[in-house]
């Protein structure tokens, strides 16, 4: 990665409050992650450990999303590969950190079948961390385990919606977007600009924690495979102690995957 190229990639960060990154994990630690990734839905945890939550039950309707909280905490191979040096760097890179850490992480399967069931509704990751002030120093990496197409459910951005603080209406798990998308207030003088981003195997996007972000219907016939990380920096100021905050001095919970 020439260092023009870099340089590039934070830009349209800043300007668009998301930006993707080339592959930060190879084919075959891919491949051994979604075996680890599978055994966890299927309530096998190496460590002997169970997640935070799951958000999904064995009646659900077979084409909704698979969510699990901190899986990393259930298996080895997953915690280390969410702590690859390649993320935190990144994301270092992108808002000038001197310390990156995760303070979360979620699982996510979007089974094939193409219902409104498997959508991710408008949101910003803001509304869901009270526990931190302000949004300085937070962001969140999602990472691809297979091939995100645009008819797979790839995530979708609003463009410069990171300057908009923090609005009211959003919900990650409203599924009826266009009714939705009407409830949600743009800010006077700016527009509603959505961009798909697919992703290849191993590739990642990053975008800053106000960033209105959604996902639709995955139309492929295999499974839309992720990990989302939610990061905080060194600028990042804890406003009470809860479950995400209170464990920030444990390794296992809340790595440090960047450090000068």
């Amino acid at each position: 990665m020439t260092t023009e190229t870099t340089s590039l990639i934070v830009e349209q960060y800043q300007e668009n409050g998301y930006c993707a990154v080339p592959p930060v994990a190879d084919a075959d630690t891919i491949a051994t992650v979604i075996d680890h990734m599978d055994a966890v839905v299927d309530g096998e945890y190496e460590t002997g450990r169970p997640p935070h939550a799951l958000h999904f039950s064995p009646g659900d309707a077979p084409e909704k999303i698979r969510k699990v909280d901190q899986p990393h905490l259930c298996d080895d191979t997953i915690l280390s590969f969410i702590m690859r040096p390649e993320i935190g760097r990144w994301a270092a890179s992108l808002v000038g950190a001197r310390m990156v850490q995760i303070f979360a992480v979620q699982l996510l399967i979007k089974p094939p079948g193409g219902k409104a069931s498997g959508h991710v509704g408008w949101h910003q990751d803001k509304m869901y961390w009270p526990y931190w002030e302000g949004t300085e120093g937070l962001l969140t990496a999602w990472i691809a385990l297979s091939d995100v197409t645009l008819n797979s459910g790839p995530i979708r951005f609003v463009s410069g919606s990171h300057r908009w603080g923090l609005c009211e209406g959003g919900d990650f798990f409203e599924t009826d977007h266009e009714t939705h998308r009407r409830t949600l207030k743009v800010p006077q003088g700016q527009r509603w600009e959505e961009e798909a981003l697919p992703l290849a195997p191993g590739a990642a996007s990053f975008h800053h924690c106000l960033t209105f972000h959604a996902s639709g219907p995955n139309l492929e016939p295999y499974p839309r495979r992720s990990f989302a990380l939610h990061l905080r920096t060194d600028r990042a100021k804890v406003a009470r102690h809860e479950y995400y905050t209170q464990h920030l001095d444990d390794p296992v919970h809340a790595p440090i995957i960047y450090q000068e």
